[in-house]
């Protein structure tokens, strides 16, 4: 909660398959993927809240359904959500990274259940939350050149958020320290 702006994590939300249809690899019908709903609490009159607006894994959100798609437990969008003024952060433990972005499993680019944070801010109370990027532990692998980016670990990077201002803190449970 933020000067009455509420986030709240819904992990097992449903992507509608008919926002994907020009996406050739999406198959599946209602592919659960997660989602994060912000809530103004200081505009209701009734007490009753509807969403004000609904935060889906960008850029692409039919891609992270793909890449996390058919993985048990994989890519729980919404698990963790922390705002701070005009800053979202959502966090998706265990989630798969698409590295060279191309929205495909293949050639072994997918880092499985590493997990991420996706970050989102508005410019003023008035406008709309905007995806502006994705936080990974890929530098995991460039500290330690034992860890292997192609094997599931146990630690999920974004199993917890928090943020202020324009510091954003991630834990990752499990994680042995470095």
């Amino acid at each position: 909660i933020s000067g009455g702006i509420v986030v709240v994590g819904a992990i097992d939300r449903s992507i509608d398959p008919e926002s994907c249809a020009e996406n050739p690899s999406f198959e599946s019908s209602f592919m659960r993927i997660g989602a994060a709903y912000v809530f103004n609490i200081l505009n209701s009159t009734t007490g009753i809240r509807t969403e004000d607006q609904k935060l889906l894994p960008g850029p692409d959100p039919c891609a992270y359904a793909i890449i996390n798609g058919g993985r048990s437990g994989g890519g729980p969008f919404g698990a963790s959500v922390a705002i701070d003024g005009g800053t979202i952060v959502v966090g998706a433990p265990r989630a798969s990274i698409d590295y060279d972005g191309d929205g495909q499993v293949n050639d072994g680019d997918v880092g499985l259940k590493h997990g991420t944070v996706h970050v989102y801010t508005r410019d003023d109370p008035i406008s709309t939350w905007v995806w502006r990027r994705e936080l990974r532990a890929r530098e995991m692998q460039e500290l330690d050149p034992s860890w292997d980016a192609n094997v599931i670990h146990t630690p999920a990077f974004g199993h917890s958020v928090g943020v202020s201002g324009h510091t954003i803190v991630v834990g990752s449970y499990a994680e042995d320290a470095m």
